[in-house]
């Protein structure tokens, strides 16, 4: 009876994870990665950040009620605080240096026929576990986005360097202005350059 009820449960939260973040551990990273690159949770709808208390509940197994109360609720605050943590962790580790965890008092369990370990303590507990063993899992291919003027964190497809189309496309146009400011001023150099060359020629001429 209890091994069914296990996987009644496991199951449930399959398809609830699978319709809000995704099914597969690397969509799963995808979606923990744009949530921590988020920064303006203060601002977004009532509705929307329904939608992310949601996503955050599937993202950690949580089911239930226990996993928040009213001292300590998925409020928008809370939100926004756990976004900035993780993006400061997965920032660390993509930069060669460590996570640090901060105590937790939380309990890991096994379901069976489940791909996902199951964390019983405080919502925003496991949800940390849960990014710590995507990041564990999957953290090779975490990025810093390499154009200039952005920063976001990015989950890498075959060789990436940039976060989007977007980037990748102002990079190359400014580095086409960049080349192009320095050909032309190789270009001027060089006239200037035959001009001199021509008057001094004319000079020696006329000196004869």
């Amino acid at each position: 009876m209890r091994r069914e009820l296990f996987e009644q449960v496991a199951r449930k939260q399959a398809v609830r994870s699978a319709r809000l973040i995704g099914r597969t551990d690397s969509a799963r990273f995808r979606w923990l990665v744009k949530f921590a690159n988020t920064e303006n949770f203060e601002r977004i709808t009532p509705s929307r950040l329904k939608r992310v208390q949601q996503e955050i509940s599937a993202f950690a197994g949580l089911t239930g009620s226990f996993h928040q109360s009213l001292e300590n609720p998925i409020s928008r605050e809370a939100v926004h605080r756990i976004a900035a943590f993780i993006r400061d962790g997965l920032r660390a580790y993509t930069n060669g240096a460590s996570w640090d965890l901060p105590s937790m008092s939380i309990m890991r369990s096994v379901i069976p026929n489940s791909d996902h370990p199951f964390y019983a303590g405080s919502w925003n507990d496991a949800f940390l576990m849960s990014a710590a063993d995507l990041l564990e899992a999957l953290g090779a291919f975490l990025r810093i986005c390499a154009a200039s003027d952005c920063d976001a964190l990015f989950v890498r497809h075959k060789r990436m360097i940039f976060c989007s189309s977007r980037c990748s496309g102002r990079e190359r146009m400014r580095r086409f202005q960049a080349n192009t400011d320095y050909y032309k001023g190789k270009r001027r150099e060089y006239y200037l350059n035959s001009l001199n060359r021509d008057r001094h020629t004319a000079r020696k001429g006329g000196k004869r």
